[in-house]
């Protein structure tokens, strides 16, 4: 039976301007501090009564740090892709070619981009005949907005909040780049090139993702608006996407160790309809010592000093995940008081049951492998949503 999943297509984070009253901030300049962005999240999550701060607040900033060229937008309109940056699949592929977030940063020096290229060269003429020449240039991650991005999580992270890494999935991040005729015309007529591209785009989101998590965000959630099946066709989407997209998520739970990897409604349940993963419901405990999510407690007047019993139906989608961040860090510090090192844990926060004698995926297939608990079929971005979670399990 198929999930149908109903997506608005809306993922830009709508920002009232009543937010800003009384601050000094100001669109479109919100999205380039550090210190705005953090203030913004929090101030939507307390609006919302949600259990996250969630950043960025478009889908735009990989893009930009690839070379996309991005309007700030305005108090009605968030950021968006002005124009393309490149013409052709290889202009972004070329090994030697700085790419546009480089040239057009006003706050690098000349001399700065003069070293750039060179160490760019140096780093092309060491390597062996087996590299591949053409994925030279990666995201700047010390840069522009996605480092204010970065900077922000680590606000928060420091404010005690709880973080969402909000990450782009390949396909979007193109039709930034480049018209989407060409990719589509090298998907005919030259399929390795588009796959190409769309491998360079995925190692680049895996390093923000990477980051991300390093600076402190306790979730990373993945979306990718213009990969559904519905917009694609089910050709495009079986010939590259879904395959892609499923690779993508193998390579997070490989970089990534105990953290929460949302996959979006969408993205997850066409990959579980089309068969390349599977899920299933997942039950929180109904009962909690002390360890209850901030925003249960300030909606539900508990005492946090109580113990207090839960219904699970009780729970909004991301009540659920905020206790569920909040059960991975308790064990986590447990594990540092006991000195004993995380891949010692012998119990995982989330642990698949085997029946006796059940044959198991081989290992390269299966996911969660790094104790990483991956989520999928409900929405991050709209939570309170629904409130049922579903872990993914295992793909192809």
């Amino acid at each position: 039976m198929k999930k149908i999943f109903k997506c608005n297509q809306n993922d830009e984070e709508t920002i009232p301007l009543e937010l800003l009253e009384g601050t000094d901030i100001k669109f479109p300049t919100l999205h380039q501090n550090a210190t705005d962005i953090a203030y913004i999240a929090v101030a939507l999550k307390e609006m919302k009564k949600d259990s996250f701060c969630k950043v960025p607040f478009c889908t735009t900033v990989e893009a930009e740090a690839l070379g996309a060229k991005i309007n700030l937008g305005n108090e009605a309109d968030g950021p968006r892709a002005s124009e393309y940056s490149y013409n052709s699949i290889d202009e972004i592929l070329e090994a030697k070619k700085i790419n546009l977030y480089i040239e057009n940063d006003s706050n690098i020096l000349e001399s700065e981009k003069i070293n750039y290229i060179e160490s760019v060269n140096k780093h092309t003429e060491n390597e062996t005949d087996n590299v591949d020449f053409e994925r030279k240039i990666n995201i700047n991650l010390d840069k522009g907005r996605i480092r204010e991005v970065l900077n922000a999580i680590s606000i928060l992270k420091n404010q005690g909040q709880k973080t969402v890494l909000n990450i782009t999935g390949p396909f979007t991040i193109i039709s930034m780049l480049i018209d989407l005729k060409f990719f589509y015309k090298a998907l005919r007529k030259q399929k390795e090139k588009a796959e190409k591209l769309v491998d360079f785009i995925i190692e680049n989101v895996i390093l923000f993702a990477k980051e991300g998590a390093k600076v402190g965000a306790d979730v990373i959630s993945y979306s990718d608006p213009l990969a559904s099946i519905e917009i694609v066709g089910p050709k495009v989407y079986n010939e590259i996407v879904a395959t892609k997209t499923f690779e993508l998520i193998k390579k997070l739970d490989e970089n990534l160790e105990g953290k929460i990897i949302h996959i979006c409604g969408r993205v997850s349940s066409d990959l579980e309809n089309s068969g390349y993963i599977e899920t299933e419901e997942l039950n929180i405990e109904n009962h909690y010592e002390d360890n209850r999510s901030e925003s249960y407690n300030k909606d539900n007047q508990h005492d946090e000093n109580c113990l207090c019993k839960i219904n699970e139906s009780d729970l909004k989608y991301g009540e659920k995940i905020a206790l569920l961040i909040e059960k991975i860090n308790l064990e986590s510090e447990e594990v540092k008081e006991e000195g004993i090192k995380k891949e010692e844990i012998k119990e995982e926060v989330i642990k698949k049951e085997v029946k006796e004698g059940e044959q198991v995926e081989e290992e390269k297939n299966n996911l969660g492998n790094k104790k990483n608990l991956i989520l999928g079929n409900n929405c991050l971005k709209r939570t309170p949503y629904k409130s049922k979670a579903y872990k993914i399990i295992y793909g192809k």
